[in-house]
C-alpha cells in the first residue's frame, strides 16, 4: 500500500461564486501525485466534495 499524502491549503478569501454569492474564507484543499512532463500536459482534477 502506498503513503497518502498529506493536503496542501489554499486560502482563497472571500471568494464570488457566479450566482453573486460569496463563500467567506474560503479554502480549497488539494493535493499533488507524480510529476509533470516537459510540456506540462499531463496534469489533471478532480473535484471530491465541498464542505460547509
Amino acid at each position: 500500500m502506498t503513503e497518502q499524502k498529506s493536503l496542501e491549503i489554499f486560502d482563497l478569501g472571500d471568494f464570488r461564486l457566479i450566482s453573486g454569492l460569496t463563500l467567506p474564507n474560503a479554502k480549497l484543499a488539494y493535493r499533488t501525485h507524480g510529476t509533470l512532463n516537459e510540456a506540462k500536459d499531463n496534469a489533471g482534477s478532480s473535484l471530491l466534495g465541498m464542505v460547509r
